[in-house]
């Protein structure tokens, strides 16, 4: 029972009522009320929850997503750079055939007219004869025919006079009959003459149908590599932007990034194309002392360039024609590598070279490497059907070189047309025969005859004037479809293919043949 609180007397002497007490409370309570109170009013950065494992999973797929769609656009990118290259090599190739298809043609139009002349001259010759007989026949007649010679003994005034008569007329039947041999006879040449002129000419209409297949078969390759050049363009500069947004950098950069991609791509190209010339250069030497002929004795050794180093442009401007080429490109027209001074493409075989070679102040090539091994150390097979590359012959100098470089840099800019030999257009060879015109050396018309012809020298040794070739086969002159001239310093000059006009450029060593040559 609750106990009664004490009063306050009052004034008066009345007393005070009581006042009401608060009602108690716990200590629990009290807390617990606090707590809500701070509860209420905590701010939102209280610890955050741990993602969920489907989170987790969701993040790494769209990690992984990216990192594929970077290495698919990088492999698109490298894939529409091949595929460009053998396009226009294709362009090349192709512009080389109807090269080799118009000189064939020219050579058979050629035979086809010295066949009509020498027909036409065994024709005067029955014609002469012919005429021959029918004077003897006049004159014959005029002297009483056949019985001139029966006269001839029943006049007679003796037996020596009967003698002298007789002789006589065995010598006008002697001639008479020589006449109609030498008739007969011309007769005959005459006949093999006019069908030796008709197989000539059948010759030349099947060369002439051979050269306009392959003028319609180069004028496809050039459209489609000239086509596929926009296409590559296109490709690469979509890739190139979604590289760029996949890895969170700008198209500009990436671009760079790319170029020096392509750039590293070319010089592993040209170091791998440098030690496998070494290679097939011993090889050819081998087969060349198993057939008999004396090959080239200096040692080979690398380019007397650089490796590659200047990046590419994103394209080519144009397809080849070659020859590329000419192949030309002309691919060179290999659309190839630029070849610069920061590195050696002998950096991949040093071990069996002590050194790469450099040119000299004078743009010829010196060596300074010793080969510490043989290619036939290093296995490389020599296959039994692989020709032998013809060993060629130089009538040229070094001063007959200089001019061709001369005269070829004068043609800077001039453009490229298939089928060519200026002054207003070249292809690859039309431009080096026309160079070495100027230094005194009469060349054939297409890059295979003129890769034939030459004499086949290392890269070690080259001077201003030497020609550099390219094939899709280094060891067959069958396959040449380009052509440059080597102007020293590691550079040419080259009409490469269409699209491109005359250049000079970087020496490379993709796709190039085993022997340089000297004109």
């Amino acid at each position: 029972m609750e106990r009664a609180r004490p009063t306050a007397p009052r004034p008066g002497g009345a007393a005070r009522r009581p006042l009401p007490r608060a009602p108690w409370t716990a200590p629990w309570t009290v807390a617990a009320a606090a707590a809500l109170v701070l509860a209420s009013g905590l701010p939102a950065s209280a610890a955050p929850e741990a993602p969920s494992q489907q989170q987790v999973d969701d993040a790494r797929r769209d990690a992984d997503a990216a990192a594929t769609s970077v290495a698919s656009a990088e492999a698109q990118l490298a894939l529409a750079s091949a595929r460009l290259e053998d396009a226009q090599v294709r362009a090349a190739t192709a512009t080389e055939e109807y090269g080799a298809a118009q000189a064939e043609l020219e050579q058979r139009t050629g035979a086809a007219d010295a066949a009509r002349t020498a027909a036409g001259d065994a024709r005067a010759g029955v014609a002469d004869a012919r005429r021959a007989i029918g004077r003897l026949a006049a004159g014959s007649y005029r002297s009483g025919g056949d019985l001139a010679g029966v006269s001839a003994f029943l006049d007679g005034g003796g037996p020596q006079d009967l003698l002298d008569r007789a002789a006589l007329l065995d010598a006008v039947g002697e001639v008479r009959e020589r006449a109609h041999q030498r008739m007969r006879a011309a007769e005959v040449v005459a006949g093999l003459m006019d069908e030796q002129a008709q197989r000539a000419l059948a010759d030349q209409r099947a060369a002439a149908g051979a050269a306009d297949a392959a003028r319609r078969a180069a004028a496809a390759s050039a459209a489609d590599a000239q086509a596929l050049v926009g296409r590559t363009e296109a490709t690469r500069a979509r890739l190139v932007a979604r590289l760029a947004e996949l890895r969170g950098t700008s198209v500009a950069l990436e671009q760079r990034r790319q170029a020096a991609l392509e750039r590293q791509r070319r010089e592993r190209e040209e170091a791998a194309a440098a030690e496998d010339r070494l290679r097939r250069q011993e090889a050819d030497r081998q087969r060349r002392s198993a057939s008999g002929p004396v090959a080239p004795t200096a040692a080979p050794s690398a380019a007397p360039s650089a490796a590659p180093s200047a990046a590419p442009s994103a394209a080519p401007s144009a397809a080849t024609g070659a020859s590329s080429s000419g192949r030309s490109s002309s691919s060179g027209a290999s659309s190839g590598s630029t070849p610069s001074s920061s590195a050696s493409p002998g950096t991949a075989r040093r071990t069996r070279s002590t050194a790469s070679p450099s040119p000299a102040a004078d743009g010829s090539a010196t060596s300074t490497a010793t080969s510490s091994g043989t290619a036939s150390d290093a296995g490389a097979p020599s296959a039994p059907d692989t020709p032998v590359v013809p060993t060629g012959s130089s009538s040229g100098s070094a001063a007959g070189g200089r001019a061709a470089v001369e005269w070829a840099r004068g043609e800077i800019g001039t453009p490229y047309l298939w089928g060519a030999s200026g002054p207003d257009a070249y292809d690859c060879s039309g431009l080096t025969s026309q160079a070495w015109k100027r230094g005194g050396v009469g060349l054939p018309r297409t890059s295979r005859d003129q890769y034939r012809r030459a004499e086949k020298i290392p890269y070690s040794q080259l001077r201003p004037g030497d020609l550099v070739f390219y094939g899709t086969d280094p060891d067959d002159p069958a396959t040449v479809y380009h052509v440059a001239v080597y102007a020293g310093s590691g550079r040419v000059v080259e009409a490469p293919r269409a699209g491109v006009p005359v250049r000079e450029a970087p020496l490379r060593m993709a796709r190039s043949m085993t022997w340089a040559g000297r004109p």
